[in-house]
Parts: C-alpha cells; structure tokens; sequence
C-alpha cells in the first residue's frame, strides 16, 4: 500500500523515502525511532499505518469464553502485527494464526489466590492470581505481577 493513505506531509514523505520506507506495510512494522521523525511524529505515524492496515485487515470478529478469534482478509506479517496492536494482544497472551483465522486465547480467570476476590493480575513467578489488595503482600513482590489482559468489549463490523 502506497505512503499516500497516510497523510503525510511533503516533508515526512521525503524523510520516509529517503529511508527506505516505501510502503504503509514497512511503516507498520517498524519502531517509533526508526523512521526519523522524532519518537512522538514517529509513534504517530507508526500507530496510523496500524490502524490502517487493521481496519482493512479484519473481516469479522467472533468472542467466546476461552478465545476471540479474528478473521483476517490478509495473514502477512504487517497484517498481523497491526491487528494485535490495535486489539492490545501482547506477549502474555497466547495466540495462533490458524489460516486466515488469528486465534486469541483468553487467560484463565480463577479468583485471587488469598481471599477469592475478582483476579487483576497475575504472579509471573508462580502463576497465582491476584487482586489488587493482595497484589502488594505477595511473596514475590508487587514488581513480579502482570495484568490480566482482556478482550472484551470487541465485535463484528
């Protein structure tokens, strides 16, 4: 996809072709610092190709209770790499492209390990979850936590 769709100023267009950055796919998979326009300008510009290619990207949203699964028009690279960021899909949770299907599955949700509550996070060390009380008085420190991360409130175009 041509630079056009993004909107750029005759100046940041020159500045990405000088670079090498021919295409929005290119944009989209690279860093905030690798475009040379300043982390912010950079951030920006990356975070549009993203969400350019995303909304071309999904055809259809399906949620369950152990996984949303995104139906994609195109599977590249660029491709999915946008609709995990616009989706705020990271590391913690597992995922599988399955064709032209990206499958998201859902952390298991058990209550908070100490007193039953509603979990926030979860121990890295360990695996417990936690709620945000307890969070502060695990064995293993606050700092040794991540968010539960969720997918919620995504539906079909």
């Amino acid at each position: 996809m041509e630079l056009n769709k993004l909107n750029l100023t005759p100046r940041e267009k020159r500045i990405l072709e000088s670079m090498c950055f021919d295409s929005v796919e290119k944009v989209a998979l690279s860093a905030r610092d690798d475009l040379g326009l300043g982390k912010g300008k950079g951030g920006n510009i990356i975070q549009r190709a993203r969400n350019i290619l995303a909304y071309q990207g999904i055809k259809g949203i399906t949620d369950t209770d152990k996984q949303v699964t995104v139906t994609l028009s195109d599977t590249s690279r660029a491709v999915v790499v946008s609709v995990e960021d616009v989706l705020g899909v990271w590391e913690e949770l597992p995922r599988k492209l399955d064709g032209c299907r990206l499958l998201v599955f859902r952390p298991e949700r058990k209550p908070c390990s100490r007193c039953d509550r509603e979990p926030v996070c979860l121990c890295i060390t360990c695996g417990v979850s936690l709620c945000q009380n307890c969070r502060h008085d695990h064995e293993h420190g606050y700092y040794n936590t991540v968010e539960i991360k969720t997918l919620s409130g995504y539906s079909t175009r």
